[in-house]
């Protein structure tokens, strides 16, 4: 995946369309081993017998879904898969706050001396434009973006639990 985002990455002319291309490295192989690991998790537990039946102490009986005392393949089943979606969910919410992250930071070699804000550049060009300037309004916009991408990031993770 890094590799092919790379190679349309260098088919773009606009540095601002390369800059977004460039963003979704990490956070797609996120995407794409969180997807792989639950998939693996939930296909294994299809190797779970059946006719599974154990008596629970009572510490464990938050796996217990009938109540009925002992835990049976689909309760096992279902408990995974349940807690793996979650968990997946999570996972997602952090890869696109990662990106979005990333996608409102100017690259390392963009300076605003350097940029003369034309009206046909793309969004991100005056986004950085306005957010570089330092104790400004815009900065405060900034901040509460960055505020709300790590409210969208934390707060699947605290449904988890």
């Amino acid at each position: 995946i890094p590799a092919a985002i790379k190679k349309f990455e260098s088919l773009k002319k606009d540095s601002g369309s390369k800059h977004v291309l460039l963003c979704l490295v990490k956070p797609m192989t996120l995407l794409c081993q969180a997807t792989l690991y639950f998939c693996a998790t939930n296909i294994a537990m299809g190797a779970v017998p059946h006719d599974l039946a154990l008596h629970l102490p009572k510490l464990f009986r938050f796996l217990d879904l009938d109540g009925n005392g002992v835990i049976e393949a689909y309760e096992v089943e279902s408990f995974v898969y349940q807690q793996s979606v979650k968990l997946l969910c999570c996972v997602y919410a952090l890869a696109v706050a990662k990106f979005c992250s990333a996608v409102k930071k100017p690259p390392r070699d963009w300076k605003r001396e350097n940029d003369v804000f034309k009206e046909r550049e793309s969004m991100l060009y005056w986004y950085w434009h306005r957010t570089s300037t330092r104790f400004c309004w815009w900065s405060v916009v900034d901040w509460l973006v960055s505020v709300g991408l790590v409210c969208c990031a934390t707060y699947p993770w605290l449904r988890l639990l």
